[in-house]
C-alpha cells in the first residue's frame, strides 16, 4: 500500500499510521475487517538489503512489499510543509467480497486497537 501524506497536516515530530481493509455490503450493514497494516512515518526508508528470507523473487519489483529496516540509521523526522510517501503491507489474507459489496480503506493517526471491532469506525481518533 502506498500512502501520499499532504503538507497541510502539519509536521508533528512522529506520525503513526494505521490501516484497515475492510468491505461495505451492498445493504449498508456493519463494515467488515477484512486486514489491517501499520506504519510509524520516521521509519519510511525502504532499504535494498532484504533478508533473503523476506525477498519474493517470483514477483516483480512494484508487486513486493517494501522493506524497513527500522534502524535509528535509517529513521528520516517529518519537516514542516513536506509532502511524504508511505509504502508498507498490509497483512496477508484470504478474502472473496461478496457480489455487490464496496472496499473501503479506513486510514487513523490514532487508533486503540489492532484487533477487529464490532464497529471499526469507533476505534479510530
Amino acid at each position: 500500500l502506498t500512502l501520499h501524506l499532504p503538507e497541510h497536516l502539519g509536521a508533528p515530530h512522529d506520525l503513526d499510521i494505521f490501516i484497515y481493509l475492510v468491505e461495505l455490503s451492498a445493504d449498508d450493514s456493519q463494515p467488515i475487517y477484512v486486514t489491517e497494516g501499520c506504519m510509524r512515518a520516521s521509519h519510511r526508508a525502504e532499504v535494498e538489503d532484504v533478508p533473503p528470507h523476506a525477498l519474493r523473487a517470483d514477483l516483480p519489483d512494484e508487486l513486493r512489499e517494501p522493506w524497513h529496516s527500522f534502524k535509528a540509521a535509517d529513521k528520516q523526522s517529518l519537516v514542516p510543509s513536506t509532502q511524504i510517501q508511505l509504502r508498507f503491507a498490509l497483512l496477508p489474507v484470504g478474502w472473496q467480497f461478496a457480489a455487490g459489496s464496496s472496499v473501503a480503506v479506513l486510514v487513523c493517526s490514532a487508533c486503540k486497537f489492532f484487533a477487529p471491532l464490532p464497529n471499526l469506525f469507533l476505534g479510530c481518533e
